[in-house]
């Protein structure tokens, strides 16, 4: 039986069991533990295509070079040709797509879910950052 436990203006929890059991997951994932997805690869993947309007897109970038080549004009469709797939989508209500680099570090775009680039953010591992960009 599946129950949903949390309710608001996006369904947190749906799983097997009661409210108390334990989560499982069947996903195979790269990632490491601390940095588990919340939403769906498949869901990300279906949004990046259909912003980018293509389905040929590249591997997700891990480095911060192709991030640094992005400006102020930069769209999401842009973007995601260039740095295919987010590893997740952090925000509620604006879109804040995360990037898992192999440093350890993060990038962080933000948009309001159109077309214009809000920001992109580096996020060291220590937790310290740096914008690439900032309209």
């Amino acid at each position: 039986m599946t129950r949903i436990c949390a309710v608001g203006l996006v369904l947190v929890s749906v799983f097997s069991g009661g409210c108390g059991a334990k989560q499982r997951s069947s996903r195979a994932t790269e990632l490491p533990p601390a940095h588990q997805p919340r939403v769906e690869q498949s869901v990300l993947r279906r949004i990046a295509e259909r912003v980018a309007g293509t389905d040929e897109l590249p591997a997700t970038a891990r480095t911060l070079a192709p991030f640094l080549k992005m400006n102020e004009k930069t769209t999401m469709s842009q973007l995601f040709r260039a740095v295919g797939v987010p590893d997740d989508d952090g925000g509620s209500g604006l879109h804040i797509y995360v990037y898992f680099l192999n440093d350890g570090s993060k990038v962080l775009v933000g948009t309001g879910g159109g077309e214009p680039i809000a920001y992109i953010t580096h996020v060291k591992p220590n937790g310290s950052w740096t914008r690439v960009i900032d309209k």
